[in-house]
C-alpha cells in the first residue's frame, strides 16, 4: 500500500526523514503549492488531490496542519487509512486561541510575513519542550516556508468548521503538544511526553504505531 505524508504547515520533506527512508514502503511526501487569489479551501482541496494516485491502494498521513488536509481529503477520496499526528479532527479539537481569531478581523489586514513571524515564534516557544536539534530543523522548515501561503493556510485552520472524521482515521497525539493541548484531543492513540515536534522526535515510537496500523497487526 502506498503511503502519501502530508507535512506540517512551514514544514516539508525532512520531518518524513525516518519513514521515506524505510526501503519496504511506497512511500511519497505530498508537496504544498501556493493556493491561487481568493482560492477557497475546498477548492485548494481538490486541486491537492490531484497529486494522489487513485487507482491503488493507498493511505494518507498528515502531521499538524497536514493531519487536517488529510482528514478533508478523506471527504472526497477513500484512502485505506487515515493517520494524522500531532493535529486535529474537527473544530471543537482546536484550542479556543486559534478558534477566536476567525473572529477577528485584525488577522485578514496582517501580511504574509507576520504569519511566517508567528510561525517561528510557535516553534520557538516549543523550544520549552523539544530537543535542540529538532528545533533546529523546525525553524529552518518555518525559515523556508513561502510568506504568502503561511497567511493563506493559517487563516484557512482559524476558519476551518469541520464537525465530521473518517471511521478509519487513527489519531496519535503526544501528552505535551502545547500547540494542540490533549486536553481537547479525544480517541487517540496518546504518546507519553509527546510535544508537537513529536513526528521528528519520537520518529520510531511513532513510525512503528503507523505500520501496525497500516498492516493490521
Amino acid at each position: 500500500m502506498k503511503l502519501y505524508l502530508i507535512p506540517g504547515l512551514g514544514a516539508d520533506a525532512r520531518m518524513y526523514e525516518p519513514i521515506t527512508s524505510l526501503d519496504d514502503r511506497d512511500t511519497e511526501v505530498l508537496d504544498w503549492f501556493v493556493p491561487f487569489p481568493e482560492e477557497s479551501f475546498a477548492d485548494y482541496i481538490e486541486r491537492f488531490s490531484k497529486q494522489i494516485k487513485t487507482t491503488e491502494p493507498f493511505a494518507i498521513i498528515g502531521t499538524s496542519m497536514g493531519g487536517i488536509i488529510a482528514v478533508e481529503l478523506s471527504k472526497i477520496l477513500q484512502p485505506e487509512k487515515v493517520i494524522i499526528v500531532s493535529s486535529v479532527k474537527q473544530r471543537k479539537e482546536l484550542p479556543h486561541f486559534i478558534r477566536i481569531g476567525k473572529y477577528i478581523s485584525l488577522f485578514r489586514s496582517t501580511t504574509g510575513r507576520f504569519y511566517n513571524g508567528v510561525n517561528r515564534a510557535i516553534v520557538k516557544i516549543l523550544r520549552l519542550r523539544s530537543e535542540k536539534k529538532f528545533l533546529q530543523l523546525a525553524l529552518d522548515m518555518s525559515q523556508d516556508a513561502d510568506p504568502g501561503f503561511m497567511k493563506w493556510a493559517i487563516e484557512k485552520v482559524m476558519q476551518w468548521d469541520n464537525k465530521t472524521y473518517p471511521h478509519n482515521i487513527v489519531h496519535i497525539h503526544g501528552t505535551r503538544d502545547t500547540l494542540f493541548p490533549i486536553f481537547y484531543i479525544k480517541d487517540c492513540i496518546k504518546i507519553k511526553g509527546g510535544t508537537h515536534l513529536m513526528m521528528m522526535e519520537k520518529s520510531e515510537e511513532i513510525i512503528k504505531i503507523i505500520l501496525k496500523e497500516i498492516d493490521g497487526n
